[in-house]
């Protein structure tokens, strides 16, 4: 991702355990699950060894309907991603990912801006 130009991963994971270090508090990571993009057991099985169970808590968010070209994990594909997950003993909750009656869910409201049949890019 872009962002990583200026916040290389490895630098946010360090700076992760120095907050955990000063503040005694698990940090919470949002990950939201692409179907096909980044919920395979082996994108669970690399988030396994990049987050330390003793520093995190993650919070996986279903994407919602199918703006941006992004579409929800099959019932499969999420239950093999979070075997995976419970296998690496991160602690994770599913979060309710509301708003899709008024394409308001997770990744609706970056794709559109609200006007029929246009796009923010």
């Amino acid at each position: 991702m872009p962002v990583n130009d200026r916040y290389p991963l490895a630098d946010v994971v360090a700076e992760c355990r120095r907050y955990v270090a000063l503040r005694g508090r698990k940090v919470f990571v949002e990950y939201v699950l692409l179907g096909g993009v980044n919920d395979s057991p082996q994108d669970a099985e690399q988030l396994g060894r990049l987050l330390d169970p003793s520093l995190v808590k993650l919070d996986l968010i279903d994407v919602n309907g199918e703006e941006g070209g992004f579409r929800r994990s099959s019932r499969e594909a999420r239950s093999a991603f979070l075997d995976e997950l419970a296998r690496a003993r991160i602690p994770f909750a599913i979060r309710y990912s509301g708003g899709q009656e008024v394409a308001a869910g997770c990744g609706q409201l970056a794709a559109s801006d609200g006007r029929q049949g246009s796009r923010i890019v």
